[in-house]
């Protein structure tokens, strides 16, 4: 049996009209997603201060304020949360830059509200289906292409793995799809509608990657200004990909390993 698996998804709207905002709420609580809402900037920062979300709908035009002035401040605080612009004057170049910026959707606000909202569940969640029983997926519903003997039983795996909670290690050559792997054990498990986090431990500075991992309390050090959620707590409810782990300072190897032990984690500071 295949079921509907948007229903847990939190989304952020962020819009200054009021009527609009009412009926978008309408619209996407009957979708079954849980709906939070904002109306200027200051607004948006601190419901993202305070929780996590797999999806934010940001109007460009805020009343008096610009949205696109708002995307630095998600890139930073929110990385793993997909932001959709929507604007009632949309185009090309306003697309460009929201993107460029870390937008991964525009809408636009001409549209019907149940237009968006379906807009939202194609772009939040790429594939409606979860798995259940004995459903099993195509090939190409996972993203694998060919019909060898090695691929079928990278395909078997994956479907043997969908289902279970434990930690899964993928190994491969760079550029051999191992995060393809991840995103679709994570598409086709029971947590496809929580958050999928990849980080790659290579790529951020080891005085970073600790507070990034596990989140940090106000004051821990000079630039923690607020409390901020690491990618586990982000994604605790979904599945996190960690990219070139073996290239982890080995303190920290330490703490992970105890995270898969204890399945707890202590933000710096804490």
């Amino acid at each position: 049996m295949i079921r509907d698996s948007h229903q847990k998804i939190k989304i952020l709207v962020a819009d200054d009209d009021p009527d609009l905002l009412a009926l978008l709420t309408l619209v996407l609580q009957r979708e079954g997603f849980l709906v939070e809402t904002c109306h200027d900037i200051e607004g948006l920062k601190e419901c993202v201060r305070r929780e996590s979300y797999q999806g934010i709908l940001l109007d460009l035009f805020l009343g008096s304020e610009n949205g696109i002035d708002a995307l630095p401040f998600l890139a930073n605080e929110a990385p793993y949360s997909r932001v959709i612009v929507m604007t009632a004057f949309g185009s090309i170049e306003r697309a460009v830059e929201a993107m460029r910026l870390g937008a991964s959707g525009f809408v636009s606000k001409s549209q019907d509200v149940r237009a968006i909202a379906a807009e939202l569940k194609q772009r939040l969640l790429p594939s409606s289906l979860a798995v259940d029983g004995d459903f099993r997926p195509t090939f190409q519903e996972i993203g694998l292409w060919g019909e060898s003997p090695q691929m079928q039983a990278v395909y078997d795996e994956i479907i043997q793995i969908r289902a279970s909670d434990a930690a899964v290690l993928i190994q491969g050559e760079s550029g051999t799809g191992k995060e393809l792997g991840a995103r679709a054990i994570h598409r086709f498990s029971p947590h496809s509608s929580g958050t999928f986090g990849a980080l790659n431990c290579a790529a951020i500075p080891e005085n970073l990657l600790e507070s990034e991992l596990f989140g940090h309390k106000k004051g821990a050090f000079t630039d923690a200004k607020t409390d901020r959620k690491g990618i586990f707590e982000i994604c605790s409810n979904g599945t996190l990909f960690l990219d070139e782990i073996g290239d982890m300072p080995l303190p920290l190897q330490v703490k992970i390993l105890r995270v898969l032990q204890e399945k707890q984690i202590v933000p710096v500071g804490a």
